[in-house]
């Protein structure tokens, strides 16, 4: 292994593909919390571009959608310009608790983080399970 290139983040998926029906419903539980039409659009058209090289259940996200301006996200809580602005919820009790994250840099979706651990492949949780959505920054 030469240590001198860093370990990617993602596996890229090529072509991207469209949203499994179980992600499609998160991401769009998770947009409806930032309240913002434009990343509406763009979560009807979202494809997945990558995989978490660590094994999780996250994906790096792709859309040709209209990114949404800077002004709108810091209204919705970005503190950094707009660059970045993301929703988390949770599911499930204890140890086997499956957080999920929908993070949207520089306006677009980005990526949708769903893990228990690091390496750890999880299904993604009902939309209808989700519990503590926020908007953080």
């Amino acid at each position: 292994m030469d240590e001198t290139q860093p370990t990617p983040t993602w596996h890229d998926v090529d072509p991207p593909r469209a949203l499994t029906a179980p992600e499609q419903g998160v991401v769009d539980v998770l947009v409806a919390a930032f309240g913002l039409p434009a990343l509406r659009t763009q979560a009807s058209e979202v494809r997945v571009s990558g995989r978490c090289a660590c094994g999780c259940s996250s994906v790096r996200l792709t859309t040709t959608a209209d990114a949404v301006r800077a002004a709108d996200l810091v209204r919705a809580g970005s503190l950094d310009d707009g660059f970045h602005l993301a929703v988390e919820a949770r599911a499930g009790r204890g140890r086997s608790a499956r957080q999920v994250v929908l993070h949207v840099l520089q306006g677009r979706l980005h990526d949708l983080e769903v893990f228990v651990a690091e390496g750890v492949a999880v299904p993604l949780p009902q939309p209808r399970h989700l519990r503590g959505i926020t908007v953080t920054r």
